[in-house]
């Protein structure tokens, strides 16, 4: 079945808020949304280097690092 990529968009959402347990105002959403990170596959095709360079917006605009402990 195919799927578009808003439906797989909608999928790995779901997986990150329900199975892994991520708010969806957090850390790791916020991140994956500012790198415009929408599914499996674009999070996968990232190198070991571009995943320790991560980092998100805080509320005060401030370019955060992601925590070691949320990179896995």
């Amino acid at each position: 079945m195919m799927t578009t990529r808003q439906q797989r968009h909608q999928q790995f959402k779901t997986f990150l808020i329900d199975q892994l347990g991520q708010d969806e105002d957090g850390p790791i959403m916020k991140l994956l949304a500012e790198q415009d990170i929408k599914t499996l596959p674009d999070l996968m095709t990232l190198s070991d280097e571009d995943l320790k360079s991560l980092s998100f917006l805080d509320g005060n605009e401030i370019s955060t690092p992601l925590l070691k402990g949320d990179k896995g």
